[in-house]
């Protein structure tokens, strides 16, 4: 098994102390559009509630670096 499943309460209750220099750190977020994990609109709301430096999309399901290897390794080295 390559994924292990988890639940995804673990990852919503997920917190970020501030003050803590978690804003200095450049971070992107890579939006999976055919993601039938989380919508493009819960996607949204990450993005709206942890703000990143950048966005980039790409057309994958949850888990691009199986299903669109290539892609996620250009976005990355960008």
């Amino acid at each position: 098994m390559l994924l292990r499943p988890c639940p995804k309460a673990l990852i919503h209750g997920a917190m970020f102390p501030e003050g803590k220099g978690s804003d200095k750190v450049p971070r992107v977020y890579i939006k999976t559009l055919r993601d039938k994990v989380y919508s493009r609109e819960q996607q949204d709301l990450f993005i709206k509630r942890w703000p990143p430096s950048d966005v980039y999309e790409i057309d994958s399901d949850h888990c691009p670096m199986f299903s669109n290897p290539s892609h996620l390794f250009g976005l990355i080295t960008s």
